[in-house]
């Protein structure tokens, strides 16, 4: 697979929340955290200093907008100069902060995933009912990881369906049991209801209440 002596970084800014993509050189990065290696968003906000620390490692010191701390974030340097691209999350909340690796993926990526936050967008909104979703983006990644635990066989109802239907709201997500009609609710609607929507690793429907 070819490689390129430019990579990027993108990961969202934990002062203006909008992702922020940064190049950077093989033959740029140093040995020391140094000033001249610290990536600033537009917005003057710091956000990620990048080491060297051996022939195979990339060090990111990275500031979360989830958990508001400093991440250090060890990266297979091979890897960030191919053509794929390795996400980045919080160690602590399991949250994708963003993306490092070929900058064209990043950037396929990145529309990819606006792309389908519109289409999801103009597919649940329904005249006279819901105008618009809230944050159709927050909306997909929290309907992503929704999947993710049916993939599992971890979605079901307590009176033992899995046959689990899925309403789109205003800011949340209903999911409804087809068989008895027991439901729940989970909000869809800012970034500390994704953060604990990537926590659940077991949704059971019991009786109609919010997680």
């Amino acid at each position: 697979m070819a490689s390129s002596s430019v990579a990027a970084v993108a990961l969202l800014c934990p002062k203006c929340g909008k992702t922020q993509m940064h190049d950077i050189s093989i033959f740029t990065i140093k040995n020391i955290f140094d000033s001249r290696h610290k990536l600033n968003c537009t917005c003057g906000q710091a956000q990620i200093s990048l080491v060297s620390i051996s022939r195979f490692q990339y060090l990111f010191k990275i500031l979360c907008m989830v958990c508001d701390r400093e991440h250090l974030i060890s990266l297979d340097r091979k890897k960030i100069w191919q053509e794929n691209a390795i996400k980045i999350y919080c160690p602590y909340s399991y949250m994708e902060l963003g993306m490092a690796g070929n900058r064209q993926t990043i950037e396929n990526t990145t529309a990819y995933q606006k792309n389908a936050a519109s289409a999801l967008a103009r597919e649940i909104s329904k005249p006279g009912d819901i105008d618009e979703i809230e944050n159709p983006a927050i909306m997909l990644e929290i309907l992503n990881k929704i999947h993710d635990i049916a993939e599992q066989d971890s979605l079901y109802c307590g009176c033992g369906s899995a046959n689990i239907r899925i309403n789109f709201l205003k800011n949340a997500i209903e999911l409804i049991c087809v068989k008895c009609d027991r439901r729940i609710i989970i909000p869809a609607e800012c970034e500390n209801d994704r953060s604990q929507a990537e926590k659940l690793s077991i949704i059971e429907l019991t009786k109609l209440r919010h997680i």
